[in-house]
């Protein structure tokens, strides 16, 4: 059982100006107790929420679906969740080329509590993964060529040209590959080379700008097997005239899909909000109408409840319960995981936000008491409320007259969902409002 019961305390009789003061203050009052324990509840499933994401690693496996279903591409949708600096799954991926079994394999594997990826290490992680396998169908016929010629000071040449070719692409080294190529004495090597660099050329060539920077990362969107990345990708990057403009416009296109995502995930987390919330109001009995009705019978409960209420510090139970900022100010989870330490914590602060409940003693909690005839008929002697219609009483749900048992769970229910509803808002909601009310009651 929370909280106990309160006796009702005598009814103050006042007149004229005196009784509407009273009453203005004690709908105040009781307005600041109710504001104040949907702010505690609020906080409490927050809390509870924290705990569950934490456990269930849902900002994780958020994060895992949002990119899957960006790269639509299996081979490059395993290799950057399997990336190094992104480690969205614990798997090792080989350098070959992954068959549709393994790829599906990887991108099935449990997610690690990565909840946040910095948009500048998913481009360099796409561009690493996209280009890697261009630039070698790019540059392997005039790699081959290379090493089929004998030791030579040229041979030696063209290979440091090709190393400088594959790191940056210039007209300023093709120009020196075509010079180093003239000096070669052998014809048929000569013609073999030529033939090579001429073919890198002309490919780079069919792309559609003149950017050098730009013509291993354009030229990757080809090779791209699915039909539906590849079209989003060559849409993001045309117009760019510049390996800096593709980086941010892929950055933007990144931080578009996570915006959708994560305001998919927070509608989401609203619905969980409302179980979460029920199940707190049903197991912990928080009726709202039964509080407010005390509240108003109860003197001593509702100035000690609006007192509390006053002198409560919201700010850093409220700090506590908002995720770290990213850089560009969007929620995440935390930098990089969350540990079972966090988990832990948040567990903790849970506990801390029930004991405040607990504290205020309030009518919330269950009962289990049979009710007699005799309770009836004493409870009737001294003017006290029936006992049949008490709403802790979990028996009065199933037990006694039907018209009795109907009252007691239209009442209850809609008091339930009152509270559902209520705590489902979120904490910083009800403290506004709280902080408006305690204006209001300090110019009285």
């Amino acid at each position: 059982m929370l909280g106990g019961e309160r006796t009702v305390s005598p009814a103050i009789v006042l007149t004229g100006s005196e009784d509407r003061k009273m009453l203005n203050s004690s709908i105040i009052q009781v307005a600041i107790g109710l504001i104040f324990v949907f702010a505690l509840v609020s906080i409490l499933v927050t809390q509870i929420n924290s705990v569950l994401t934490s456990l269930l690693k849902l900002r994780s496996r958020n994060l895992k679906a949002s990119l899957q279903e960006m790269l639509t591409d299996s081979q490059i949708q395993a290799r950057l969740l399997a990336h190094p600096v992104i480690n969205l799954v614990d798997v090792a991926v080989p350098q070959v080329k992954l068959s549709a079994q393994q790829a599906q394999e990887v991108a099935a594997t449990d997610t690690t509590r990565v909840t946040y990826i910095k948009p500048s290490i998913f481009v360099e992680a796409l561009i690493s993964i996209v280009t890697a396998e261009t630039e070698d169908e790019l540059y392997k016929p005039l790699h081959q060529a290379v090493n089929t010629m004998p030791p030579s000071v040229e041979r030696s040449q063209l290979r440091e040209y090709l190393r400088s070719l594959r790191a940056a692409y210039s007209e300023q080294t093709v120009r020196a590959i075509y010079t180093t190529i003239d000096e070669i004495p052998d014809e048929p090597t000569r013609t073999m080379l030529l033939q090579s660099i001429q073919d890198v050329e002309n490919d780079i060539n069919q792309l559609r700008f003149k950017n050098d920077e730009l013509a291993v990362l354009m030229n990757s969107m080809k090779t791209i097997d699915d039909p539906r990345l590849r079209d989003a990708l060559q849409t993001v990057l045309s117009g760019a005239q510049s390996l800096q403009q593709a980086r941010l416009r892929l950055e933007e296109w990144f931080n578009e899909n996570m915006n959708r995502a994560s305001n998919a995930f927070q509608r989401k987390m609203q619905i969980v909000s409302l179980f979460v919330a029920l199940t707190v109001a049903v197991v912990a009995n928080i009726d709202a109408l039964h509080i407010g009705r005390m509240l108003w019978e109860d003197p001593e409960l509702r100035q000690a409840l609006a007192l509390a209420a006053l002198e409560f510090d919201e700010d850093s139970l409220l700090d506590q319960t908002q995720p770290p900022a990213t850089e560009n100010g969007e929620a995440a989870a935390g930098d990089d995981e969350t540990s079972i330490d966090d988990v832990i914590e948040e567990y903790g602060l849970a506990q801390d936000t029930v004991q405040v409940l607990l504290d205020l003693q309030l009518p919330i909690g269950w009962q289990f008491t049979k009710v007699t005839d005799e309770m009836v008929a004493s409870a009737q002697a001294l003017g006290l409320p029936d006992p049949r219609n008490n709403p802790r009483n979990f028996r009065n749900l199933f037990e006694g007259n039907l018209g009795d048992v109907l009252a007691v769970w239209f009442n209850k229910i809609v008091g339930i969902l009152a509270t559902t509803i209520a705590a489902a808002q979120g904490a910083p909601f009800w403290f506004d409002l709280l902080n408006r009310a305690r204006q209001i009651s300090s110019s009285k």
